[in-house]
Order: C-alpha cells, then sequence, then structure tokens
C-alpha cells in the first residue's frame, strides 16, 4: 500500500501561496536588500509567513497585487539618489599603477600613492619593514589589477559605472 504523496502532507497550494507572497514584499522592498531596515522587514514577513497561514480570499490578494504594483511603480517613477561607490585595494605595484592612474582623478592616485609609500617605505629605506609588495610575484601578470574598481555582490542586479551604486550613504565619525 503506497502512502499519502508529498504534495498532500504539505500542500503545494499553500507553499505556492507562501511564495507568492514573498515575492510580493520583495516587490515591494526591492532588490538588494542591504540595509538594516528592510533586512528586518523582511526578516519578519519571512517568518509571518512561514508560520502563520496565507488566505486564499480573492479581494485580499487583489488589494496586495494593487499596493505591491504601486509601491514598484512609485519606486520606478520617482527614483531615489543613485550614489555611485567605488572601492578596491590600492596595491600600485606593476600594471596596476598605470590602471590606478588612468581611471582614478590624479588628486586621488596621487594622495592614495603617498599614503602608501608612507604606510610601506622602501626596504632600503627601512629594512625593518616587511615589503612584500616588491616581491616579483605580485608584479606578474596574473597579480596586476585589471579595474580600479572591484565588482560588489551588492550589483548583482544593476551595472553600476564604478563597484556599486548606494541611495544613502551613512557614517557619523570621520573613521567611519
Amino acid at each position: 500500500m503506497k502512502g499519502p504523496s508529498v504534495s498532500r502532507l504539505v500542500g503545494v497550494r499553500p507553499v505556492l501561496s507562501a511564495l507568492a507572497v514573498l515575492a510580493l514584499i520583495l516587490l515591494v522592498l526591492g532588490l538588494p536588500v542591504n540595509d538594516f531596515f528592510r533586512f528586518l522587514l523582511l526578516t519578519v514577513a519571512v517568518m509571518a509567513v512561514c508560520f502563520g497561514r496565507v488566505r486564499s480570499e480573492q479581494r485580499r490578494w487583489l488589494i496586495a497585487l494593487a499596493i505591491a504594483f504601486a509601491v514598484a511603480t512609485a519606486h520606478w517613477m520617482l527614483p531615489g539618489p543613485q550614489i555611485e561607490e567605488g572601492h578596491n585595494v590600492y596595491l600600485p605595484v606593476g600594471g596596476s599603477l598605470e590602471v590606478f592612474e588612468r581611471e582614478l582623478p590624479p588628486g586621488a592616485e596621487r594622495l592614495m600613492r603617498s599614503i602608501f609609500e608612507h604606510a610601506y617605505p622602501d626596504s632600503d629605506k627601512a629594512s625593518e619593514l616587511p615589503d612584500w609588495w616588491q616581491d616579483p610575484r605580485f608584479r606578474s601578470p596574473r597579480f596586476v589589477v585589471a579595474r580600479a574598481f572591484a565588482p560588489s555582490a551588492d550589483a548583482l542586479w544593476r551595472t553600476p559605472k564604478y563597484s556599486r551604486t548606494v541611495d544613502a550613504v551613512a557614517f557619523h565619525s570621520q573613521d567611519e
């Protein structure tokens, strides 16, 4: 005798309904979810969907769809600030120096180079400091930086000019 099917035990309809609710929530929050408030909202929503019961009343679904598409349309029609952010490790060796000189503003590249040279002076000037960046292995082509700005996981859904595009910059001190 065969046992009950998995779809009967779990119920395909409730699972699909829960996935649809989560898709609507992601439509409203937008991707990527990379700030604390939206992550908190997503966490609460996932917990509510997982431990609650999704109602299948047609009127509620129509209201939820209308709200989700209204919010998504508002995001599209009234976009927030798009701040281009770039990050990478500044390692001016070999061909990497040419990339930084070409892609960074001259003042920024000079400032980073002076900070780097102050932090890591040549080995003949201070023999007690490590000179790992002067090792011939770092001058080989496979260690050359191809772009001045490294890709970011936040940019998976977008094509930013630098590393990623953010809509806010939050810092409270010079160290941050």
